[in-house]
C-alpha cells in the first residue's frame, strides 16, 4: 500500500507484483489450469501503461529465459486501474509470476529455482531503473 500511495503522489511508474498458482487457478470449475507462461503482465489492454514500458518489462523477463504473456488471464486489477494514467502522470503495470518457478507451493518453501528467478528479477529491476533514469 505504501508503494501505491507513493506512486499516486510522486511517481511516474508503478509496478504491482503478484504471484500466480502454478496449478489450479482456472476459472472453470473442475478444470486443471497450468500456466502457459512464466510471467503475465497486465496493463488493462494498454489503458494503464504505455506499450513501450510494458514491452521493456516483457523483454527483460524474456532475456532471463522466461516466457511472457501480456494481458492474458491477468489483465490488471483495481490497483493498476486506479493508478495507471499513461496520458497523465503514471504508468502502472501488474506482474504475475508463476510460483512454481521459485517455491514448493504445498510446503510454502523456496525451491531450487529460487536463486535463478531472484537473479532474473534483479536484472529486470535494473533494466527498469535504467529506463526510468533515462526518462528524467
Amino acid at each position: 500500500m505504501i508503494g501505491t500511495v507513493a506512486a499516486i503522489r510522486h511517481g511516474r511508474w508503478h509496478v504491482n507484483c503478484h504471484s500466480m498458482f502454478s496449478v489450479g487457478c482456472g476459472t472453470e470449475l473442475g478444470k486443471l489450469n497450468i500456466p502457459e507462461e512464466d510471467v503475465v503482465l497486465g496493463d488493462l489492454d494498454g489503458r494503464t501503461c504505455d506499450d513501450e514500458f510494458t514491452q521493456l518489462v516483457a523483454e527483460a523477463f524474456r532475456a532471463g529465459g522466461l516466457s511472457v504473456a501480456v494481458n492474458k488471464r491477468f489483465k490488471g486489477g483495481e490497483i493498476v486501474r486506479k493508478i495507471g494514467d499513461p496520458a497523465g502522470r503514471c504508468q502502472s503495470l501488474q506482474i504475475e509470476l508463476d510460483r512454481g518457478l521459485y517455491m514448493y507451493e504445498r510446503r510454502i518453501e523456496k525451491s531450487a529455482g529460487f536463486a535463478a528467478l531472484q537473479a532474473v528479477v534483479t536484472d529486470v529491476i535494473g533494466r527498469v531503473a535504467d529506463y526510468v533514469r533515462a526518462q528524467k
